[in-house]
């Protein structure tokens, strides 16, 4: 099973009713930004596989929704764990934006079993995707 729910279809849904969708960009120092995605436009995959534009554009960090990647995720103060480097926490204290999370089974915990820190940014909403083998 991926880790990661599957929005290629989302992707393609969007696109199709013409909505301008934005790609995460790491920079130095834990910084976080998001860049306009034009079908079709070059990506890179970065040393952590993700996916990135591989051109250098301005940045647009004034989004509408934001969906929020991460390990693991709990309804219980809608909390999540990310990857470790705290970009979109960071990101978040700074951008007011509303936030989801698409999240699997596997990345489903009805309590926190992490702890929570000061800097964790809570999610506005979860949309757990019930995928094919899940009970």
């Amino acid at each position: 099973m991926l880790l990661e729910v599957d929005i290629n279809g989302l992707i393609k849904e969007l696109r199709g009713e013409g909505k301008e969708l934005y790609l995460a960009k790491c920079h130095p120092g834990w910084q976080l930004d998001f860049l306009k995605w034009d079908e079709g436009a070059p990506l890179m995959q970065t040393k952590f596989g993700v996916w990135e534009l591989a051109e250098e554009k301005e940045a647009d960090n004034a989004l509408d929704l934001l969906f929020v990647p991460g390990l693991a995720f709990s309804p219980a103060g809608k909390s999540r764990i990310g990857f470790g480097g705290g970009y979109y926490d960071r990101f978040l204290a700074q951008n007011s934006v509303q936030t989801l999370a698409l999240v699997n089974s596997a990345m489903y915990f009805k309590t926190p079993v992490w702890p929570m820190e000061d800097h964790d940014q809570a999610m506005d909403d979860l949309i757990i995707v019930k995928e094919a083998g899940d009970e």
